[in-house]
């Protein structure tokens, strides 16, 4: 088995018609033998991050399982109290006593017994605060407490033994979902600020877009990093930037296209230490179209049956790594997926098998 770093960008949302559209050929890694296309995801009936990234690392569908917590949102009451205590000590006032009031720990109680037989719909509402005037602002506070939640799927946890990260030691992974990287608090923040967005975008777009991009900075920082260490068999790498600035600027092109710019960007910078890359993303976007042809406000996107792929690997490198497999658990499934592979339109779950083609230990 080679023992070259395997990188591994996972770019949230990337959408291969804008990879061509903006001139992204670092993503399409056309200076190589290695191949790009799309993934089938047309097994989900969800196109949610959290279930398809798990789904991606675990090398099965996990939407039914998820699911179930899909829209379980639970006020931690600890979290929130040792909040509240945080601001009493440092500040005080009536805003802090009105919350100590309002978050007792019977009111939590309480309160979590009614979230538990809302409608998701209102869930996502008041996590959000996405309603508009004077309730929005109103709720886009509340949302900072509906932060501190429990039991929310952004805060599942896949176990490394059922995903391919088991086969690469040491390894990395860069604020991943489903993964203990994944800063889940500081995604959800971004939750208020779109709801404020949304509402007043004179005021908050560019808040919230600066939100993102300081994520986005900090978790780029940390792939370099990493790579300049060159001690890792696998560096798994997140950025919510393309799926979090398209919520609400699919329509700008000037902002989009600087978002792809950077990610293009940062597979230019990383060529120099990787000689095994591969790119994906779980879902694609596209703008919801009016009756002439025109996208629609900003906000109106949806996300399609299909991801992206790119490697700088090619098909002959793939099939001399599996000619080396002389044991598995599941050699058709392992064929399967590099069958699906070289017909251009792998499911993201194959990528469990293919990945862990480069690792030092068996499936």
């Amino acid at each position: 088995m080679p023992e070259d770093t395997v990188f591994v960008l996972c770019f949230d949302a990337l959408t291969l018609n804008s990879v061509k559209r903006y001139g992204c050929d670092n993503i399409l890694q056309k200076n190589s033998n290695g191949m790009h296309g799309n993934t089938d995801i047309s097994e989900f009936d969800i196109a949610q991050s959290m279930i398809l990234w798990s789904s991606f690392l675990e090398g099965k569908n996990k939407q039914e399982e998820l699911k179930k917590i899909l829209h379980c949102h639970q006020i931690d009451e600890d979290a929130v109290l040792e909040k509240i205590s945080e601001m009493e000590r440092k500040r005080g006032g009536i805003k802090v006593r009105l919350l100590k009031t309002m978050f007792s720990r019977d009111n939590i109680s309480y309160m979590n017994a009614v979230i538990s037989g809302m409608p998701p719909s209102v869930v996502n509402r008041v996590e959000y605060g996405i309603f508009g005037g004077f309730a929005g602002k109103v709720l886009s506070n509340f949302g900072e407490y509906m932060n501190y939640m429990k039991r929310s799927i952004w805060h599942h946890k896949s176990s490394k033994q059922s995903t391919f990260l088991k086969n690469f030691a040491p390894h990395r992974h860069i604020d991943f979902p489903s993964l203990y990287s994944y800063r889940a608090r500081e995604h959800m923040a971004l939750g208020p600020l779109m709801a404020g967005a949304i509402n007043d975008p004179d005021k908050n777009l560019e808040k919230f877009n600066a939100m993102v991009w300081k994520i986005h900075k900090k978790n780029r920082k940390k792939l370099f990093r990493a790579a300049k260490r060159d001690k890792y068999r696998l560096i798994l790498f997140f950025t919510p930037l393309a799926d979090a600035i398209g919520h609400l600027n699919l329509d700008d092109d000037r902002v989009m296209g600087e978002v792809y710019r950077e990610l293009d960007d940062i597979v230019e910078k990383l060529r120099q230490h990787a000689r095994i890359l591969w790119i994906l993303s779980d879902h694609e976007m596209e703008p919801v179209m009016d009756g002439f042809g025109r996208p629609t406000m900003f906000g109106d996107h949806m996300y399609t049956k299909r991801g992206f792929f790119s490697t700088n690997q090619s098909m002959e490198e793939i099939k001399l790594l599996r000619q080396g497999i002389k044991t598995h658990p599941d050699i058709a499934s392992l064929d399967e997926s590099i069958k699906r592979l070289g017909q251009g339109s792998p499911r993201i779950t194959d990528f469990h098998n293919i990945l862990s083609l480069y690792g030092p230990g068996r499936i």
